[in-house]
């Protein structure tokens, strides 16, 4: 029998790094694309494991874009934000303000996630 992996993460040094910047107001989102929630899941088909990137319009409640992945990766993460982005940037040319709002799971506090979400602001 193996051992289930503890991981251990600093909450407050996370939370200083990325911030509630909704305050959990999830239902307070006034204009569309303004805020995007995001998640990973996984699903069981045909006995294997998937897992499912999901991006959400904040206000809308309308799915933005979902991918499907073999694998749990920062790769299943960043094509859904791209390709949600390339999806928003057809009805609203200005990206700027657009608040990405998720967990602290490891793809969404990982070095490349954060570029790109900097990288969305400085367009």
């Amino acid at each position: 029998m193996r051992r289930k992996m503890k991981y251990k993460q600093n909450k407050e040094k996370s939370l200083l790094q990325y911030p509630d910047l909704i305050n959990r107001k999830f239902n307070d989102i006034k204009t569309r694309f303004s805020v995007l929630y995001t998640d990973v899941t996984y699903l069981i088909w045909k006995r294997e494991k998937y897992y499912q990137s999901t991006i959400i319009d904040g206000y809308t409640k309308e799915i933005v874009d979902v991918k499907w992945s073999k694998y749990n990766d920062n790769k299943l993460v960043i094509d859904n934000l791209n390709d949600a982005i390339n999806k928003i940037k057809l009805i609203k040319k200005d990206l700027n303000g657009i608040i990405i709002h998720s967990d602290h799971g490891y793809q969404y506090t990982s070095a490349i996630y954060l570029d790109k979400c900097v990288y969305l602001t400085v367009l």
